[in-house]
């Protein structure tokens, strides 16, 4: 299972925080620069998690 949830911000800012909870990889279904990793993801590994930056 892969769950995408939202977090706002009190200033108006949100950030989409995806969480995946499978023992096998998937992949993103656009590449998006993760700002934990400060790298590009092209999907989560599994039990990974990414905020992408523009999702």
């Amino acid at each position: 299972m892969s769950k995408a949830v939202t977090r706002h911000t009190p200033d108006g800012r949100h950030w989409q925080v995806l969480l995946h909870h499978n023992p096998e990889a998937v992949l993103l279904p656009d590449p998006a620069h993760d700002l934990l990793t400060d790298a590009l993801a092209h999907e989560l590994p599994p039990g990974g998690c990414a905020v992408p930056r523009g999702y």
